[in-house]
């Protein structure tokens, strides 16, 4: 058996035999690699030496591969080919935009636009990361941030503050319609916070003609879904029930808005972003200002 080698013999001789082998000249080997004829020749030796056998005769007016050179260098072709080709792969490929957001936020209001970000920059990869509210990822280039209006995030550009809606599912609000729109005993499904309160006034929730608790949930994304699947009626946010409201999913029993306490920021990592960065955060200040004329 012959020896093992624990590691391939250096590149260059690789390059410059593979290049001679499949070109049949020495001469032409070094154009193509740009270097000179005797270059080519002390790497192919280099090479024969690291191997200990010969990879060429040399005959009267050149040289010829031996027999079982002609198949290293077949397979050294496919190999150097295809280590090109991974080169460029990985040249290609571009860092993603690190993204923190806010899972309500990402799940109602982002991603049901992120097309027209792609559309826009095919070529800006992103990672986006869902957090709970108030919760910063620190290592994300941009981040959207919700946050009591009171304790806003350091050095965080306003996007929106949010307006509560009241809002059911089609049944349920056909429901509301006809009783005389009231909402005498309709289910309520209700957060751990004061919005029913301050929808009624800041005073007490009244025990008729309100709806009922129901179901008491945490989480917005929840809240939204509990409300589609008809639990309850709801107080939720304009902007992340913009498209359901839009697609008939939900529907508005009433036209009173009210200035809800928290808001969502757009923070970018300082001292400056990533170019891509810049360009996801240019395009999320454009898409909330066009959305705020339509």
């Amino acid at each position: 058996m012959g020896m093992i080698m624990k590691h391939p013999p250096p590149m260059p001789a690789l390059r410059a035999f593979e290049a001679a082998a499949r070109l049949g000249s020495f001469t032409a080997a070094a154009q193509e690699l740009n270097v000179t004829q005797s270059a080519v020749s002390q790497a192919v030796r280099q090479l024969e030496r690291h191997l200990g056998r010969d990879l060429f005769d040399r005959v009267a007016g050149g040289v010829e591969l031996t027999p079982e050179a002609r198949q290293f260098g077949a397979s050294l072709s496919v190999i150097l080919d295809d280590l090109l080709e991974a080169t460029n792969a990985v040249l290609a490929q571009k860092t993603p935009v690190t993204v923190s957001c806010a899972r309500s936020v990402l799940n109602h209001w982002l991603l049901p636009r992120l097309s027209g970000f792609q559309r826009r920059h095919p070529d800006v990869p992103l990672q986006i990361v869902g957090t709970g509210p108030g919760a910063i990822e620190t290592t994300a280039e941009v981040s959207l941030v919700t946050a009591p209006i009171a304790a806003p995030p350091p050095d965080g550009q306003l996007l929106w503050l949010d307006h509560l809606i009241l809002v059911a599912a089609p049944q349920l609000a056909k429901r509301v319609r006809e009783q005389g729109d009231t909402l005498e005993g309709v289910p309520r499904i209700d957060t751990f916070g004061a919005d029913w309160v301050r929808w009624y006034g800041e005073e007490p929730v009244p025990k008729d003609p309100t709806p009922f608790l129901a179901l008491r949930l945490r989480e917005p994304t929840a809240i939204i879904r509990a409300a589609i699947e008809g639990l309850g009626a709801a107080l939720l946010s304009e902007r992340m029930t913009a498209d359901d409201v839009i697609a008939g999913r939900l529907v508005m029993l009433s036209d009173r808005r009210y200035a809800s306490d928290r808001g969502v920021w757009l923070q970018t990592r300082h001292p400056s972003p990533s170019p891509s960065a810049a360009l996801f955060a240019t395009w999320l200040r454009d898409e909330v200002g066009a959305l705020s004329t339509r």
